[in-house]
């Protein structure tokens, strides 16, 4: 009766686990939105809404051979969806999806592009976003 039982729990298990393996469907991304900084008003803040794609743009690094970097980003509320690009103006650009309401914040520093972890920042860009259904 016990090896009955073993064996059963063990079935049990295997299959719970089975079911935790699976994926949930992606996200549908209900709109898209686009948020600019500006250097006259810190912090950046913006209004966006649930289960849409923000793109952030930041003007173009003011120091040559430098390059913004997301220095921090609460992954709980924003999931990163592009890889932080520089287009032909010069500003760069990243895009996030918004996975839960409220309020959350990315922070940028503008660092050498060929040391960026042993200078300070040149300059700091915080982009708060208010997140609504």
């Amino acid at each position: 009766m016990k090896k009955v039982f073993i064996r059963l729990a063990f079935a049990a298990l295997c299959l719970g686990l089975a079911g935790c393996a699976t994926r949930l469907p992606p996200r549908v991304v209900a709109g898209k939105m686009t948020v600019r900084t500006d250097p006259a008003v810190k912090p950046t803040r913006a209004t966006v809404k649930l289960a849409n794609e923000v793109t952030i743009v930041l003007r173009p690094a003011r120091v040559p051979g430098y390059v913004w970097q997301i220095a921090q980003h609460n992954s709980n509320t924003l999931k990163q969806v592009k890889d932080i690009t520089t287009n032909a103006e010069g500003e760069t650009t990243v895009a996030f999806v918004t996975l839960r309401s409220g309020t959350t914040r990315v922070l940028f520093t503008l660092l050498p592009a060929n040391n960026p972890n042993e200078s300070q920042p040149a300059d700091v860009e915080d982009v708060q976003l208010q997140i609504e259904n």
